[in-house]
């Protein structure tokens, strides 16, 4: 089917009551498209037109992680929105993570879920018709992944605009497998920002455990005898074969006539979650962890966390008081965050930097990255040096074998992971002043540097002390030029010049790109209400894969300059044009460090 400047195939995808989408390719850069034409019928139009001004606004905001409008079509006097198609869902992928996961699944699964609902918090926060937007049908098959693996989410059809505490007359939408009760039951309401989180959150325990939470599959013990008619009423006007579908919804329409939450649910003596609930979590958790490496200790405190996140965020029904349900979908991404840093933070066993520099001097005097095999020849070292080493080393072997009676895993906590770098190119750069500077290639670090990287210096005697409100694997913070200085030489590099910043943090007016900052790029803006663990904005990277370059802490760069913007910054003080010069001695309270390194 050609239509415009697309190629679409004969047969839709898919169908439903709004219309049907249809796969295809656009001809002029044979870029793969997804095309969902309007059903017939005056309100299938409106739905798919509003969709589109909603997805447009959206991107207006500067909102990442939604499906974005590509382009406005007209089909057959019907109106066709174009959108990326995407190589699967999240529904596929959850399936095939279930099914056979591996050693970062867990990882993964707390990250998606988390971006999924920052997108979602700031989806809540954008004006639409005069209201806020709820999106009403958060479900794992309208939650697109890309090649990288990131999510978006679609399907905005349902999205409604919604006006502080004012009951509306609910029509039905949203499934019955992932929306609360509150959502489907009654047949008036106060639409709720909690019907996403909440359906996020089944999302969340689905992933986990490869099943729903009991009262999700089957709430009738919470309802009344009323609240359970209208229940079966409902799962049979969604499921019911399409000839008798139309027959259904009008009943359940009919019986759902001026009924409240109240009078449908029934929660006394009743929690959100069931001991089969904890023991399905428990098990999943456990599974996860055991793919990863992760040892018993950690997993249990993984999973006492997400516990307590689920049975919030599970609650049966929600009123505007906290702490029922997760009412900013950033709360609850700030949430996994957290258990996700608990995750990655059980490292693999790698020396610390202390003992690295003692391995250097056992072999000699080399030019030796952390990384890398030495790229010098080497200086022999003397005969009372290796005799000296050969003694630690041995002191170091006793006490490797004391400890190697209990799990291996269990002597990773002293250590400190590795840094990952990243190569920068030679290149021109252009500097505030207007002029141009050109640049060698170097190295540099990834994320920036830890409390306990730091902690390490201080410990060697390399460092001075400074007063850290947060810990690891958060930055260290309250920097001055000089404490910057003194931590990179220690590891054998140098604080980045201004020129080697703007560089590594590519040509974009942001890291990113052009992209207006949002709470998955960055940590400020609101997002945070201080500076959260590195590496945890993937979106926000520089084209060297750069993190945190924009919000989270500060970053001293030679000349007594910080750049950046830090995780409490407004949207104007973030990007590679953003710096505050301070004198060398001058502490910032959010000045961190990132080093570089000579390649």
């Amino acid at each position: 089917m050609d239509v415009h400047d697309y190629d679409l195939e004969k047969v839709p995808i898919a169908t439903g009551a709004q219309g049907s989408v249809y796969f295809g390719v656009r001809c002029s850069d044979n870029s793969p498209v997804a095309v969902k034409i309007a059903g017939a019928g005056k309100g299938a139009i409106q739905a798919l037109v509003r969709e589109v001004e909603l997805l447009r606004l959206i991107n207006e905001a500067g909102i990442g992680g939604v499906v974005p409008c590509l382009d406005l079509l007209v089909i057959d006097d019907h109106p066709a929105l174009v959108m990326p198609r995407y190589p699967e869902h999240l529904g596929s992928w959850l399936h095939r993570m279930i099914g056979s996961g591996g050693p970062r699944t867990l990882d993964e699964i707390l990250g998606k879920v988390a971006q999924l609902a920052y997108v979602l918090g700031r989806i809540h926060q954008t004006e639409f018709e005069g209201g806020t937007v709820v999106h009403r049908d958060v479900k794992p098959e309208n939650v697109f992944l890309d090649h990288l693996g990131r999510p978006y989410l679609g399907d905005f059809g349902g999205a409604m605009a919604i006006d502080g505490l004012k009951a509306v007359e609910l029509t039905l939408f949203g499934t019955p497998m992932w929306a609360p009760l509150d959502q489907i039951l009654p047949g008036k309401a106060i639409p709720d920002p909690t019907w996403d989180t909440y359906a996020l959150c089944v999302i969340l325990y689905a992933a986990l455990t490869g099943a729903r939470p009991a009262y999700q599959a089957d709430p009738r013990e919470l309802l009344t005898d009323r609240g359970v008619a209208l229940w079966m009423a409902a799962r049979q006007a969604i499921e019911a074969p399409k000839s008798e579908r139309i027959k259904w919804q009008r009943k359940f329409a009919r019986m759902r006539m001026a009924t409240s939450a109240a009078d449908l649910v029934d929660l006394t003596g009743k929690a959100a979650l069931v001991q089969g609930d904890r023991d399905a979590l428990e098990g999943g958790v456990a599974r996860l962890s055991e793919l990863g490496a992760i040892r018993s200790s950690r997993a249990n405190r993984i999973t006492n966390q997400l516990w307590a996140v689920l049975l919030r965020g599970l609650s049966p029904t929600s009123h505007p008081s906290p702490p029922n349900r997760f009412r900013d979908g950033i709360e609850l991404g700030d949430a996994l965050e957290q258990i996700r840093g608990g995750v990655r933070a059980n490292a693999e066993i790698t020396p610390r930097p202390v003992f690295r520099r003692l391995l250097n001097s056992l072999v000699g005097d080399a030019d030796v990255d952390v990384d890398q095999q030495p790229t010098t020849t080497l200086k022999p070292p003397s005969p009372a040096r290796t005799v000296a080493g050969i003694a630690i080393i041995l002191g170091l072997f006793g006490t490797a074998v004391t400890l190697a009676r209990g799990p291996v895993m269990e002597i990773a906590a002293p250590f400190l992971p590795i840094p990952e770098f990243a190569n920068v190119p030679a290149g021109a750069v252009s500097l505030h002043d207007g002029t141009t500077r050109d640049v060698g290639a170097f190295r540099i670090e990834t994320t920036e540097v830890t409390v306990a990287e730091y902690k390490a210096c201080v410990d060697a005697g390399a460092c001075e002390a400074v007063y850290q409100r947060v810990g690891d694997p958060y930055p260290a913070i309250g920097m001055r030029l000089e404490d910057a200085r003194a931590y990179c030489e220690w590891k054998g590099g140098s604080v980045p010049t201004e020129a080697e910043w703007l560089m590594a943090a590519g040509p974009g007016a942001m890291p990113w790109g052009d992209h207006p900052a949002t709470c998955n790029r960055a940590v400020a803006l609101g997002c945070a209400n201080d500076v959260q663990p590195v590496g945890r904005r993937p979106a926000g990277a520089s084209p060297f894969g750069l993190q945190d370059l924009a919000g989270n802490a500060w970053e001293w760069v030679d000349g007594g300059v910080v750049m950046g913007g830090g995780a409490i910054s407004p949207a104007s003080e973030l990007g590679q044009r953003s710096r505050l010069p301070l004198a060398a001695g001058d502490p910032h309270p959010l000045g961190g460090m990132r080093c570089r390194f000579e390649i």
